[in-house]
């Protein structure tokens, strides 16, 4: 009987470790794809509003404006308008792609390898404080009409704050309007709740950018009004990036890796 037991605890562990490690199970980051229900058809992308923007799809410039000359009124901060791809980097630094102006299935911007595909946005800010929220608008892709705002959109499984310890995230997508600076989520149109038909709030004056390094940052808002813990995610399975208030918590629960946005500018 000794002999017995003594094989069987030396056999027990060499049996677990045969057995391989434990599967980890992961929480779905989207609804079931046969679940969705659209809708709306996506409207097509408006003219570039630049000429910057133009020449980057191979449009020819707008015709100059004749008439009268006003002189503008002096202000004391001018603002600076830019315009650009997207470049998406993970946290060591290893290139994911550009944002692709074509949404996923559930209505959310990922990485694309094509160049006819990068997506192409613009924002204006003051020249003389780069701290402050401000818009990025769309200026190509199917659904940039309709959705000309590069916005966040609370996620299908999560509630509308991110928080350290929370595993809730937002999904980058296109928003209808902008919600303004320091604004809690907002019920406004957006590109996940059309995919999908879940209603899901949305935020869009958000991001800041880095003068020197041309890093873009995210900047939630939560339901009470005060500024949330934002980091950037990449979850490779649906191709999106998500904000999400702890970045450990998230990847634990649901996969991907931390990702930053960083603006190419287009010359001119």
């Amino acid at each position: 009987m000794k002999l017995s037991l003594s094989l069987l605890t030396l056999v027990a562990p060499l049996l677990a470790l045969a057995s391989g490690p434990t599967p980890v199970t992961r929480l779905r980051l989207n609804p079931d794809p046969s679940s969705l229900s659209p809708r709306q058809e996506y409207a097509p992308a408006p003219a570039p509003v630049t000429n910057a923007a133009r020449f980057a799809l191979g449009l020819n410039p707008k015709p100059p404006v004749h008439g009268k000359h006003r002189r503008a009124a002096q202000s004391p901060t001018p603002p600076v308008t830019a315009t650009g791809h997207l470049l998406a980097y993970d946290s060591e630094d290893h290139l994911l792609g550009y944002v692709g102006n074509k949404l996923n299935t559930y209505g959310e911007y990922g990485v694309t390898s094509v160049a006819s595909e990068y997506l192409l946005v613009s924002y204006t800010v003051s020249s003389d404080n780069n701290a402050v929220p401000f818009d990025i608008r769309v200026l190509n892709g199917q659904t940039a009409s309709t959705y000309p705002f590069l916005g966040a959109t609370v996620g299908f499984t999560s509630t509308d704050d991110l928080n350290t310890g929370s595993t809730n995230y937002a999904y980058l997508t296109g928003v209808g309007s902008s919600t303004g600076q320091s604004s809690v989520p907002k019920n406004v149109p957006n590109s996940f709740s059309a995919a999908s038909g879940l209603t899901k709030n949305s935020e869009t004056t958000i991001w800041t950018l880095d003068p020197t390094s041309h890093a873009l940052s995210g900047h939630w808002i939560n339901t009470n009004g005060n500024a949330a813990p934002t980091y950037l995610a990449y979850y490779a399975p649906d191709n999106v990036f998500v904000l999400v208030g702890d970045l450990g918590a998230f990847t634990t629960s649901f996969g991907g890796v931390g990702a930053k946005l960083v603006l190419s500018p287009l010359a001119g």
